[in-house]
């Protein structure tokens, strides 16, 4: 078995090197409106923090999962005791 996957190994990074090559995609630019919309942005941003109304966004992401609290036996063995 260890043979044979040394030989997919083998396969796969001979293969790697020459489909990496083929497979770059060209640098992504931005663009003259965006890089002004950004730091228009920022100069709202700034403007507002130095003139003291705090107006933070948060960026919208996974909320934090529940913590799980003690099982049930746990919880039954610690009421007993």
């Amino acid at each position: 078995m260890g043979d044979a996957q040394r030989k997919r190994w083998a396969v796969a990074k001979s293969g790697a090197q020459t489909t990496s090559e083929a497979t770059a995609l060209p640098k992504r630019k931005l663009s003259a409106a965006g890089r002004a919309a950004i730091v228009a942005a920022l100069k709202k941003r700034w403007a507002a923090k130095k003139a003291g109304l705090v107006v933070v966004k948060k960026a919208a992401g996974k909320k934090a999962a529940p913590r799980r609290t003690v099982g049930k036996k746990a919880a039954n063995a610690k009421a007993v005791a």
